[in-house]
């Protein structure tokens, strides 16, 4: 069993990883262009089977170390792994200059773009290893082509080839492009590191003092509330009219403090992983009805139905169905603040085509304004602050985004408009 911070670094391997195939694969596609382009409007004379054999091989090569890498992260990610990688790399891009001009080849830039790539991913002692090697490559290839070692292949003459001091000043301004492009990147890299991880270091700091002012304030306002419901029941003695209104209003605002300061930390402990996913598999049906009788009681107060249409052909999915079963509450919560007497809320629920399961909460109420859809989901804002005099904490739906996304789904809000009611729904993989 991982920990979170190998889980973490394991994922950041891949991250890298991906990012860099994926650069090359650009740069690849890049020379296959640049290669016709340059056959169909000059005449220069290229060996176009041999370098499209390279190119070839590189795609081939690229695909084996995409798969070994998400196969052996670990092991691929050593150091020596690395290495070899990298000398890999910049043998298939010496056979590339070979084939093209050698060391007058415009393709000599590639080395310079594999340097960038190595020093943006990995330390800076592999960025000057690998400056140091494309130089020593770029001069070998260069020897033994001027000592007839192999054949020079040049798409047209250039005598320049032949003057020492011209090849090494191309070899020398190399070496040192190569050298303070590889220092410059990984410095910059370095630094934004160092600023990510101040960054990191702030917001847990941030989290661990809202958890604790949030322990603080929510165990004297539950005792409040406590204690007002003593007064109310009529425990500790009779009490005037007047006073009950004051006291229900005290109970009121108490448990609406005490709801919001549990979200925060509901919120807190999910971003900062201290409160894991307890998955299992779940009949997402019996879920949603759960959801529906536990809120049932206080449709009927305010008169509004709700409907509700589940497949029969969803199947049962991996979720921690405390949190999915909060999530459902709070949304027809939501649906309930903002719906008009004998209106009706729809639940939906279905396999989706991409193999997902898809659920829609809709009301015909209040409606969304187009600009506040991507921000329904902030931490306390609250579509009511503009357009009802609903009162709301503005962090039942941000709690939602939070779990949802915590079990790799998404979840966003649809809306046609004011008055024109509302659709939540989000997606969960199966």
């Amino acid at each position: 069993m991982c920990t979170m911070d190998e889980s973490s670094n394991f994922a950041s391997l891949e991250n890298k990883s991906a990012w860099l195939l994926r650069t090359r694969w650009i740069v690849l596609f890049g020379i296959f262009i640049v290669v016709i382009i340059t056959l169909a409007i000059s005449k220069l004379h290229f060996f176009t089977i041999p370098i499209l054999t390279v190119l070839f091989l590189s795609g081939a090569y690229f695909i084996g170390i995409g798969a070994l890498t998400k196969k052996f992260t670990v092991p691929m990610s050593s150091p020596a792994a690395i290495l070899a990688r990298i000398t890999i790399d910049f043998l298939l891009v010496a056979i590339l200059l070979h084939l093209t001009g050698g060391i007058t080849s415009p393709f000599i830039l590639i080395f310079a773009i594999e340097i960038a790539i190595i020093a943006t991913v990995y330390p800076v002692w592999i960025s000057f290893f690998s400056a140091v090697e494309a130089t020593a490559m770029l001069g070998a290839a260069y020897y033994l082509e001027a000592s007839g070692t192999i054949t020079h292949f040049a798409p047209a003459p250039n005598p320049l080839f032949f003057d020492p001091g011209y090849v090494f000043a191309i070899i020398a301004a190399f070496f040192l492009f190569s050298i303070i492009l590889a220092d410059g990147i990984s410095h910059i890299n370095s630094n934004m590191q160092e600023k990510q991880k101040r960054i990191e270091s702030l917001s847990d700091e941030k989290s661990e003092l809202m958890n604790m002012l949030a322990h603080e304030i929510r165990s004297p306002l539950t005792s409040v509330s406590e204690y007002t419901s003593l007064f109310l029941d009529g425990l500790v003695g009779p009490l005037k009219d007047e006073q009950k209104k004051y006291l229900e209003i005290i109970k009121k605002q108490s448990s609406r403090i005490v709801d919001m300061v549990s979200d925060l930390l509901d919120i807190s402990r999910i971003e900062s992983g201290r409160a894991p996913l307890e998955k299992s598999k779940c009949d997402i049906s019996k879920t949603l009805t759960n959801a529906v009788e536990e809120i049932q009681s206080q449709y009927d107060s305010k008169k509004i139905n709700i409907a509700v249409n589940i497949s029969s052909k969803v199947p049962p999915i991996e979720i921690d169905e405390g949190k999915i079963l909060q999530v459902m509450i709070n949304l027809l919560s939501n649906a309930l603040k903002f719906s008009a007497e004998n209106s009706t809320v729809s639940i939906s629920a279905e396999t989706n085509k991409h193999k997902q399961l898809s659920v829609a909460v809709c009301d015909q109420g209040l409606g969304i304004e187009k600009e506040n859809l991507s921000r329904v989901f902030e931490k306390f804002f609250s579509v009511s602050q503009s357009a009802s005099k609903v009162r709301s904490t503005g962090l039942g739906l941000a709690l939602c985004k939070t779990i949802i996304e915590a079990h790799g789904g998404q979840i966003w809000a649809e809306s046609k408009g004011l008055g024109k009611g509302s659709c939540f729904k989000f997606t969960l993989p199966t």
